[in-house]
């Protein structure tokens, strides 16, 4: 079953309203969530990759790609992504959302970034699709 048919199985409108309730809910407490909690890092991952998720949905009824969405994914993946422990799971979604916002506005941040989480994708063996 392909993403769209499985988001019309599931209730399309209702999920997004679901979907869209847990980012919010989510980035709530992360604000308030203070950095030094053991939680925060796991909390940002999830909201950086939900962000991400929703600024890169490719259904046609799907709300325009806001800008911001894409800058909340790459800030906090890129704080998140800091610890020793992070899968590649958490690299991809770095690496294609750092892409992505270098393709918008190129920033020599970025670009040293997108070098330094592409190499360490590569080590996991992957590599991600183009655009």
């Amino acid at each position: 079953m392909n993403q769209a048919a499985d988001h019309t199985a599931l209730g399309g409108a209702d999920l997004d309203a679901a979907v869209e309730h847990a980012r919010a809910a989510l980035a709530a407490l992360l604000y308030w969530l203070p950095a030094a909690d053991p939680a925060w890092p796991e909390v940002a991952l999830t909201v950086g990759r939900l962000s991400y998720d929703r600024y890169r949905d490719p259904r046609p009824q799907a709300a325009p790609s806001d800008p911001d969405d894409l800058d909340a994914a790459c800030d906090l993946l890129l704080h998140a992504a800091r610890r020793e422990d992070v899968d590649e799971r958490t690299v991809l979604y770095l690496v294609l959302a750092l892409r992505d916002r270098q393709l918008l506005l190129a920033c020599p941040s970025d670009t040293r970034a997108l070098a330094v989480w592409g190499e360490r994708l590569r080590a996991f063996g992957l590599e991600p699709r183009s655009a």
